[in-house]
């Protein structure tokens, strides 16, 4: 099963954690704290923005989380991404989002050669 770890806070939860919610963009229910992992179920993408079904009808941003290093398999050299999520890509590690050069994710499922592997709170690799 994949999962996410909570890497960013809300000012709505006095800044301790990552705001649920019963649906994309719908009610809020309550923050899960900070550094913390949760399994998630499924994703939708919404108004460009990808959302994690936790169950039961709780569901996290994109904004406050991240697929965990567990969820990219790294076998040969190669990277891949795991079910239920997509990769964004970098110009570097911990750098702005590259949406010019690869304006997509890569997709679910997809291999990529490992160039320069780099641990970081979102497990970015260079790849080719």
């Amino acid at each position: 099963m994949a999962s996410v770890k909570i890497i960013e806070t809300s000012v709505a939860s006095g800044n301790t954690g990552g705001d649920m919610y019963d649906s994309p963009n719908g009610t809020y229910i309550k923050a899960l704290a900070l550094n913390t992992d949760w399994e998630y179920f499924d994703t939708q993408t919404v108004d460009g923005q990808i959302w994690y079904d936790l169950g039961g009808d709780q569901w996290i941003s994109e904004i406050y989380a991240a697929p965990n290093i567990n969820d990219l398999e790294v076998r040969s050299g190669t990277a891949k991404v795991a079910d239920f999520t997509t990769a964004t890509v970098y110009y570097s590690p911990n750098g702005s989002e590259n949406t010019q050069d690869n304006p997509t994710p890569l997709p679910e499922n997809s291999e990529w050669l490992i160039t320069k592997p780099q641990l970081t709170a979102k497990a970015q690799f260079g790849l080719m």
